[in-house]
């Protein structure tokens, strides 16, 4: 690599910010190179060292090799989910398979696993007062934390694995990785290309004129006349909640449930459908029952079934809100005169008109008083100066990779003194070059090991005005921006020796606490107070129109529960449904319509099991044919009784599926427990089975096509999360 790149070596800029006005495309190919051939020399080095191992000569040394892989990663995968360009989508198809295998190689090797897990047998506590039998290290808390880390890593990676084992994971993390870009470039694609044009303003009454003037800025940046509605990434789009135009709603929630499943060539559902099948198969060759057991076998609940009952106990009371709500909407579209019932375009709409009479609070007229400069100075950074005593300095002097991004260097006050503790990035704006959603990520990580400050970002996605005018929020997008600075609050105030549990490196079930936390301080009345003034006139909200916004805090929480359920509803058990017969299972939905959706569901629908027969298949397979509302689909059920599913497309099948409500294509599971075959529609949204999402198999599924569109529509909901397609060490 040539001495004049840019990441051959340490930034010379304050806090190691990376020198982005040097930085050109054609740097990043050299030094991944560099960096994978650099961290590979040093992780030689380690296994090599005739000594025996010890913290200094193994963790130690491995948290300091990959530097220059690690800086120019840092700076790549964050601007490729924020400002992408066609050269670095170039770049990223080459490099993350090439990444996938580094990362295999190191995770895998036998001598260093060797090394890992001979320090890992003989660890002890610092502290311990104990006499053990044999020799054993003595760590501190933190140190032990790292070599925990380190062997779960590589156990979690395959490093216990026999070798062809090992090959088939290396195969499958390298084919993930590529679906992994691939999927996200296609959604980003889809979002832009789905954004909705309007060509009168008439069309878009009872949007805010700021919010008017941005739709027309991006139809303007696309060459388009009159005005571009953009997708933020979330299905329920903000201006659902205001625009009266019924027919512009409707098109505006179709175009933002319709990414990625329209047959052209940013449909994702093939991308879906093959990355869920090779989770499933590296979660079964990592001894795990299906992916979500493995991932979550790595979080602080440890187990499908600690979330899973946690989560049940919220269904009973999340629908009967959700219902009680949908009725309260119902009456009031009723009353606008409009006849039918409640759509999802219609949720949002009627719920804040009944906030704005109930709380006398207008989330579009309460715009003006919520100031994106000021939000920021007088309510993010004042709440973090009161409650940790930090202060927040511009510093338009040094560079930031998009004219969008403003930089603060961080102070810490300590006993009145004032300590530089790093640098802020804010990029608050939405482009066609950012990816959708709101993020924080690092491009410095804080250790004391390297001695390293962090450098932190922020991203938002919130729609850009007019030059001149100013940036005005929603009260979601207020709540969304103390949200994300918590993870901010989270990377800067990182104190630890090891980059290796800096930050946010923490499980993801734990790295929303401070998230949650700091977005409850956007609400205290005495920060309101200070932040919540008018634009132009500077004149603060009036208390009852403070009180409420807080009283309107838990209005509407049945949906939004049950939007959060609905995302993992294949692990939610539904009530108990009673059992006809042996052979017969009854499994059920709510009686009445499921909130927000517009499909109707029935209380109980009969899936008929049929006599099973044992075969001498290789793959040690029952084979079964199960009647679903008339359709038959025959798929392989394992011996050992796990869950498995499938999709019947076969045409004739659905045809025969017509009595039912909805002629939905069927799938099959398997209960060990009764021993019997039940079946669930695949489209409406408030079926549920009382297990953790199971491992799917569609390849070789007799009788049955792979129809992408079928599988990806009933697959949707357990594969949101890889809709999010988060940038490496990003947290929301």
């Amino acid at each position: 690599m040539p001495d004049d790149n840019p990441f051959a070596v340490r930034s010379p800029l304050e806090y190691g910010l990376p020198p982005f006005d040097l930085i050109q495309e054609d740097h990043y190919l050299p030094a991944f190179t560099a960096g994978m051939a650099e961290q590979r020399d040093e992780l030689e080095a380690i296994v090599t060292d005739p000594a025996e191992p010890s913290l200094e000569n193994t963790l130690e040394a491995l948290e300091r090799s990959g530097a220059l892989l690690g800086r120019v990663s840092q700076v790549f995968f964050n601007l490729i989910g924020s400002s992408v360009t066609d050269g670095l989508r170039a770049v990223e198809k080459v490099v993350v398979p090439q990444l996938a295998a580094h990362r295999d190689a190191l995770l895998m090797d036998a001598r260093l696993f060797a090394r890992v897990r001979t320090l890992f047998d003989q660890r002890a506590d610092s502290d311990s007062d104990s006499e053990p039998d044999e020799p054993e290290l003595r760590v501190s808390g933190e140190q032990r934390r790292l070599l925990e880390r380190y062997h779960l890593d590589m156990v979690r990676a395959g490093a216990g694995l026999a070798q062809t084992q090992q090959d088939r994971l290396r195969e499958i993390n390298q084919e993930l990785s590529t679906l992994g870009t691939t999927f996200r470039n296609k959604l980003q694609a889809d979002s832009n290309d789905l954004a909705v044009h309007v060509k009168t303003a008439d069309e878009l009454a009872g949007l805010p004129e700021d919010a008017i003037a941005a739709a027309a800025a991006a139809a303007s940046a696309r060459g388009l006349e009159g005005y571009l509605i953009t997708l933020v990434l979330p299905s329920r789009q903000p201006a659902l909640s205001v625009l009266t135009d019924r027919g512009l709603r409707e098109r505006l929630h179709r175009a933002a449930v319709s990414r990625g499943r329209r047959g052209n060539d940013h449909d994702t559902r093939p991308a879906l459908t093959r990355i869920i099948t090779l989770r499933a198969e590296r979660a079964a060759l990592l001894g795990y029952p299906n992916h979500a057991a493995y991932i979550v076998a790595d979080q602080t609940a440890g187990s499908v079934e600690s979330v899973m009952s946690l989560l049940t106990a919220l269904v009973g009371p999340a629908v009967e809100n959700a219902e009680a709500e949908q009725r309260e909407l119902t009456a009031r579209l009723h009353a606008d005169g409009h006849d039918g019932e409640l759509q999802p375009w219609d949720w949002a709409y009627y719920a804040e008109l009944i906030a704005q009479e109930r709380f006398a609070r207008d989330s579009a007229a309460l715009r003006p008083w919520f100031e994106l400069g000021r939000v920021v100075t007088e309510g993010i950074f004042a709440a973090a100066a009161g409650l940790y005593g930090l202060s927040f300095v511009p510093r338009p002097d040094l560079p930031a990779y998009h004219p969008d991004v403003q930089v603060f260097e961080v102070f810490e006050s300590v006993d009145d003194q004032r300590t530089p503790l790093g640098l802020f990035l804010a990029d608050w704006y939405a482009r066609d070059s950012k990816r959708g959603g709101a993020w924080m990520s690092s491009f410095v990580d804080q250790s004391e090991l390297l001695a390293e400050q962090p450098v932190i970002v922020i991203n938002l996605n919130l729609p850009r005005p007019p030059d001149g005018a100013g940036t005005l929020l929603t009260l979601d997008e207020v709540r969304t921006a103390f949200h994300e600075f918590g993870h901010v609050l989270h990377g800067l105030l990182s104190r630890v020796r090891y980059p290796r549990l800096s930050g946010t490196s923490v499980p993801r079930d734990f790295v929303e606490y401070p998230s949650q936390v700091n977005e409850m301080w956007a609400w205290q009345p005495e920060l309101l107070a200070r932040y919540a003034r008018h634009h132009v006139t500077a004149e603060p909200l009036s208390r009852a129109v403070l009180d409420g916004i807080l009283a309107a805090q838990s209005f509407g929480q049945g949906f939004a529960t049950t939007e959060i359920l609905a995302a993992i509803r294949p692990g939610i058990s539904a009530p108990p449904m009673r059992r006809r017969s042996r052979r017969t299972t009854w499994i059920g939905s709510n009686p009445r319509r499921c909130p927000a959706s517009g499909w109707p569901s029935r209380r109980f629908r009969r899936a008929t099991a049929l006599p099973t027969s044992r075969t001498s298949s290789p793959a040690g397979t029952a084979r079964a044919t199960t009647r679903i509302c008339g359709a038959r689909c025959s798929t392989p059920i394992p011996r050992s009784g796990s869950w498995n599913a499938a999709v019947c497309a076969d045409p004739a099948a659905r045809s025969s599926a017509a009595n039912c409500s909805r002629a939905a294509v069927p799938s099959t599971r398997w209960s060990p427990t009764r021993r019997s075959w039940a079946g669930r529609p695949g489209s409406s949204p408030c079926w549920s089975v009382a297990v953790s999402p199971p491992r799917v198999r569609f390849p070789g599924v007799p009788n049955c096509k792979n129809d992408h569109e079928e599988v990806g529509r009933w697959l949707r909901p357990w594969v949101l999360s890889v809709a999010e397609s988060w940038v490496p060490g990003s947290r929301r």
